[in-house]
């Protein structure tokens, strides 16, 4: 079968209105929709919180400097003295970063940052309470999304296993592997 120009634009068109009405109808969030090829850069997820504008857990490119990351946040409280922290701190793998006061950092002659870089247990989401402004803190939950799984929720009961997460439209395998080590059922 011979593909002509106007066949492959007939073609290339009926794919766009088809993936409009998927997120029209909510199957798919538009941030979940990646029309470029995919950057090969790896990302870390860092939970940010203390003295931060807008704590919660951000994304960012793997060897990114604790300044960028704070800059995604919102910026420093006032309460903060830039000059009793390490802004070029590398952040190189998921971790919690905890900005302290100015005045603790004086106390203790501390650094003016915690870094945990455990497993995150502390900043699970109990996706069987949880509402939309927590649901939206986990990697790869946009707002839809997170209707979604609370919809869900209520129209069949409490998630078991945070697999279940999987029977909600729009997240598959890939979404699950973002989430999976933000989320609990209990």
């Amino acid at each position: 079968m011979r593909l002509d120009y106007k066949n492959a634009v007939s073609i290339i068109l009926s794919i766009a209105l088809i993936i409009s009405i998927l997120v029209l109808a909510g199957v798919f969030d538009k941030s979940e929709i990646i029309l470029s090829s995919a950057s090969s850069e790896k990302e870390v997820r860092v939970y940010i919180v203390g003295e931060i504008n807008e704590p919660g857990i951000y994304s960012i490119k793997k060897g990114s400097i604790l300044n960028e990351l704070v800059e995604k946040a919102g910026g420093l409280k006032d309460s903060v003295d830039k000059e009793m922290i390490n802004l070029a701190f590398p952040i190189d793998k998921n971790m919690m970063i905890k900005i302290l006061d100015s005045s603790v950092i004086k106390a203790a002659d501390d650094e003016g940052v915690d870094i945990f870089d455990e497993k995150l247990s502390s900043l699970m989401v109990n996706i069987n309470t949880a509402g939309i402004e927590e649901l939206v803190l986990i990697p790869g939950v946009g707002e839809a999304t997170a209707e979604a799984v609370i919809s869900f929720r209520e129209q069949n009961g409490r998630y078991e296993k945070i697999e279940d997460i999987m029977k909600v439209a729009g997240i598959k395998q890939a979404k699950f592997e973002t989430m999976k080590d933000f989320i609990c059922v209990n």
